[in-house]
């Protein structure tokens, strides 16, 4: 044994394992292998294993031993080996496997999906929230991206040869701020935003690429119901413009003078709180007069047609064409206006402005109000 042997078994020198078994030396748990290895070699394999051994003074190393039979001049069989210490070899990839699984369960344990890929776009890893997609590709054979289908976020087919993160890496650039949508196998539609990036090594060549898939479904369902609010508040504003431009015409048109409309005006404005921008009348003259004094710099629109378009413009369509409807007093038109067209407008949809999701929530929504406003459900 030479001296760099006899450091591994911590021998001072070669007398102390003269003639020794090294069969000894061997870690207990590993003698069996070592045994069945060392026939094999004496009957002519050449053989390479791992083991641990415990040295003279105690100390645990793990070996790699190379090894090839040998004639001995008498005649028999033996062994002979080369053995080296790759206790720090072994000690490195343990910590190398250990850091790789806290890793993985990091990964696994992010609600966001995360998946890698080679450089050649073949997906070797997803988490368990990856799953998004509906299915679970496998490793090594599906490329760019998981997802059935894709799409543009106007609906337009995306290829998965196009998709951001086949993008990041054949440009190797990372990919932001784009947004896709994913579809299922069963037909469902997944909006999401991806964060492709490419993975390069110490000499900075491509390895591969990491995305996160950040789910926005709802997200696009607020902005959705966002809108949908904001439709139907322009549409009550709308129609509070309507009543109130009504309420005015039915009046003046009945005022014997024009400070009795002045006086009306003012009441008026004062419960809408705000300026209007633009007001429309028929040709009625006490309009111009009463406007000129309290609302100069109000741009003022005449003209039959469209004040009569204005009168009507809250009611539903086919009850447009009856738009020279009369009443016979003031209080007739406010009782009317004030009940009926704001009901009316509440229930009658703008039918083909509205996709038939928004049409069910604005009825659900009208129902919930009137029972609300009515009293059914305390009834009930």
């Amino acid at each position: 044994m030479n001296p760099a042997g006899l450091d591994m078994i911590e021998a001072g020198s070669s007398e102390l394992v003269h003639e020794a078994c090294i069969f000894n030396l061997i870690a207990p748990e590993h003698r069996e292998d070592w045994k069945a290895h060392h026939v094999r070699v004496c009957g002519g394999e050449r053989l390479r294993w791992e083991f641990d051994i415990v040295g003279l003074k105690g100390t645990r190393r793990h070996m790699e031993t190379h090894a090839a039979p040998l004639i001995l001049e008498d005649g028999p069989m033996a062994q002979r080996a080369i053995t080296r210490d790759i206790t720090e070899r072994k000690r490195q990839d343990t910590a190398l496997r250990d850091s790789e699984r806290r890793a993985r369960e990091l990964l696994e344990a992010l609600p966001a999906a995360i998946y890698t890929t080679d450089q050649d776009g073949r997906i070797t890893f997803y988490n368990q929230a990856a799953e998004m997609w509906g299915h679970r590709p496998s490793l090594g054979t599906a490329e760019w991206c998981g997802s059935w289908c894709l799409y543009e976020p106007d609906g337009t087919p995306l290829p998965h040869s196009e998709c951001p993160m086949a993008v990041a890496l054949k440009e190797q650039r990372p990919i932001q701020g784009a947004e896709a949508i994913a579809e299922r196998a069963d037909g469902t539609r997944i909006p999401f935003i991806p964060f492709p990036t490419p993975l390069h090594d110490a000499t900075g060549a491509l390895v591969g690429a990491v995305n996160t898939l950040v789910d926005i479904t709802d997200r696009k369902r607020a902005e959705e119901y966002q809108r949908l609010l904001i439709n139907e508040l322009n549409h009550w504003v709308k129609n509070t413009l309507a009543t109130v431009q009504s309420i005015a015409s039915q009046t003046l048109r009945n005022a014997p003078i024009v400070e009795a409309a002045k006086r009306f005006f003012r009441r008026l404005l004062k419960g809408l709180c705000y300026v209007p921008r633009v007001i429309v009348t028929d040709k009625l003259g006490s309009y111009g007069a009463a406007k000129r004094e309290l609302l100069p710099s109000v741009e003022h629109r005449q003209g039959r047609y469209l004040n009569n378009r204005c009168e009507v413009s809250h009611q539903a369509t086919r009850r447009r064409e009856r738009h020279m409807r009369r009443f016979k007093s003031t209080r007739q038109a406010q009782q009317f206006l004030a009940t009926h067209t704001r009901i009316h407008n509440h229930f009658q949809l703008r039918r083909h402005r509205l996709s038939a999701g928004e049409y069910r929530a604005a009825r659900d929504h009208a129902f919930a109000t009137w029972r609300d406003a009515t009293g059914v459900a305390l009834a009930g």
